[in-house]
């Protein structure tokens, strides 16, 4: 197994390892996904779901809770399909590429883990946003440098919809 802190690579054919997300932040992303649709597009902010579940695990999984690219969400991108996980960039650089993002400043980057506000930081995300419905601490995601620490994703419709003109967080 990698360290927390080390760079998961995907090789060719190979499972990455994951955590799966506590039960409270699935209901909070089932939420976001079945009600945050309407805010999120008045936003003009598209949402891409980056993974280090692969293909093969991620699809039956958005089956299974109903979500579809095009409807819940813009655009998934799996580990298995970027030559490295996080910390590094590559998951967040493809979803910008699959939704026509070319200013990484424009960019909110959210997730529960300290791997994934590295990732965020490394993309050059205008705003990297960090949750507390992971495993981590609020101390150890903090100690990353996050824009924003939040209590979960149901809080970020509400942060893109307070985003001023010309924020990062605005389309």
């Amino acid at each position: 197994m990698t360290a927390p802190d080390q760079p998961v690579v995907a090789q060719p054919g190979q499972r990455l390892p994951y955590r799966p997300a506590g039960r409270g932040e699935l209901a909070a992303q089932l939420r976001l996904g079945r009600d945050g649709r309407a805010d999120r597009k008045r936003s003009g902010a598209d949402v891409a779901l980056t993974t280090g579940f692969d293909q093969q695990v991620t699809d039956p999984l958005l089956a299974a809770i109903g979500w579809r690219v095009g409807e819940q969400l813009d655009a998934v991108v799996c580990a298995d399909e970027v030559a490295a996980g996080r910390p590094a960039p590559d998951m967040i650089e493809r979803a910008m590429e699959l939704t026509g993002v070319t200013v990484p400043a424009r960019v909110l980057v959210a997730g529960d883990t300290v791997l994934d506000v590295r990732a965020g930081h490394a993309a050059g995300a205008g705003v990297v946003v960090a949750v507390l419905t992971g495993a981590q601490t609020a101390d150890e995601l903090a100690a990353e440098h996050p824009t924003r620490l939040l209590d979960g994703v149901r809080e970020l419709p509400g942060l893109l919809a307070a985003a001023p003109a010309g924020d990062p967080t605005a389309r």
